[in-house]
């Protein structure tokens, strides 16, 4: 009987990657519906053969093969982002080899988790179709990807136990940074992105009541989810706007201005279910605020932790240039504790450059930031060549590499790199040539 059930779930597991591999939109939904879950009701693991297994990781297996499948037909095809990509994943290959003949292959399997959401981009994502109608639907899908925990944080502060209490299983560490917060970072993450979007969608391609208002509640979700790292995005990436697209600047203002009405309605919500508390929300609300702006108890944990990994005594020339076998784990000082640390970095370049050194970190960063010029470039001579607007993809890109520098870059902003970075090899491949170059001149009669 046992064996008939292990039978029919991999023959399901194979049919699900067959359809993964048909099309790029189910993975997309597959894998924004399981980080939904994930973020806003928590997932339990299972030990799978000592590998820890959840939801999110059956999806991110499937996306891997059926990302195979894809990209196995397309070597040939001239695309340097594929190139860039596949020489980070010989380095990390090498990484996974030498953990597993070194700390064996469960302990490597379950680090090398981390890793997914790059390989995936290059896998997968990147042979994602890119013509209007599928970039309009990646984007859609993701609008309703950010209302969902925009119900979700409001549910939360209402008292719920859903968001960052559920995805913590109820928990504390001392050295998780999302304190009370009603989401984690990576959902808040998703709120801003999505805020960049419909911001662009609205201004650019038109849409009805509902979808214009969208900006002001994204934005205003963002902001009250107080997480340093998200504003930072938000900071840079609206800096962004002044330079690529005025037109979506100047409309920042008036949206900024309104998403202030969303921090009282959440302020609102509070004074409903705790009415014994209600004279003292608005007090607490600007207290937390003012915490998470002048609190540097994170940034100092980090900034420890960094040092600690980067400068670490048993960095020879061959971990700097190709990294760490993984599944050696993190090692660091906590000097507020006085005890030593396996936290993770907290960081994307740190980890990356822990596991496949100054090599892998090269081409990783050169993969995100390769799509930024061409869009750019889009953005001040064909804004809208992309959907919902060059610019807004400019935003996300920036997003990246700004989220990446105290937190790791979450799968989906990962998979809308590669996506970016498709749409930039589509863009590519129809630059026409003059006929008047390809053909030889006609000597006049």
């Amino acid at each position: 009987m046992i064996q008939l059930i292990v039978v029919a779930l991999f023959a399901s597991f194979a049919c699900y990657v067959y359809f993964l591999s048909q099309s790029v939109y189910l993975g997309w939904l597959s894998l924004l519906a399981v980080q939904f879950y994930q973020y806003s009701f928590g997932i339990n693991q299972v030990i799978a053969g000592g590998i820890h297994l959840d939801a999110v990781d059956i999806v991110s297996l499937g996306l891997l093969a059926a990302g195979f499948i894809r990209t196995l037909p397309l070597l040939r095809e001239r695309n340097t982002a594929r190139m860039i990509g596949l020489g980070y994943l010989a380095i990390f290959t090498l990484s996974l080899i030498r953990g597993i003949v070194s700390n064996g292959l469960t302990t490597a399997a379950n680090e090398a988790r981390g890793f997914v959401p790059i390989i995936l981009a290059v896998l997968y994502f990147l042979t994602a179709p890119v013509d209007s109608d599928s970039v309009r639907k990646y984007i859609q899908i993701y609008l309703y990807f950010g209302i969902g925990f925009v119900v979700v944080a409001l549910l939360a502060y209402a008292g719920l136990p859903v968001g960052g209490v559920a995805w913590l299983h109820s928990t504390y560490d001392p050295t998780d940074t999302i304190g009370d917060r009603l989401l984690p970072a990576a959902a808040a993450l998703g709120v801003a992105l999505s805020f960049v979007f419909s911001l662009s969608w609205a201004n650019h391609r038109g849409s009805n009541a509902l979808f214009r208002w969208l900006p002001v509640i994204f934005l205003g979700t963002a902001v009250f989810l107080r997480h340093r790292s998200v504003w930072n995005v938000l900071l840079f990436g609206v800096a962004s706007l002044f330079f690529t697209d005025n037109r979506l600047f100047r409309r920042l203002i008036p949206v900024a201005v309104l998403s202030l009405a969303v921090v009282a309605a959440f302020a609102s919500v509070a004074s409903i279910t705790a009415s014994s508390e209600a004279a003292d929300t608005a007090s607490s609300t600007e207290a937390e605020f003012s915490d998470s702006a002048t609190n540097q108890g994170t940034l100092i944990w980090r900034v420890q932790t960094w040092t600690s990994i980067l400068l670490g005594k048993d960095q020879t020339l061959t971990t700097i240039v190709f990294g760490k076998s993984l599944g050696e784990g993190y090692n660091s000082f906590d000097l507020k504790s006085g005890f030593w640390s396996t936290s993770p970095p907290h960081s994307e370049y740190l980890s990356e450059y822990s596991r496949v050194g100054i090599l892998g970190l090269a081409l990783m960063l050169w993969f995100i930031l390769r799509p930024i010029r061409r869009l750019w470039s889009l953005s001040l001579t064909d804004m809208l060549a992309v959907e919902p607007s060059a610019s807004a993809w400019v935003v996300v890109i920036i997003a990246a590499i700004v989220y990446g520098v105290t937190y790791w870059i979450t799968v989906d902003t990962f998979a809308l790199v590669g996506i970016a970075s498709a749409v930039v090899a589509n863009q590519d491949a129809d630059i026409t040539v003059p006929l008047s170059a390809i053909m030889p001149r006609v000597r006049a009669a």
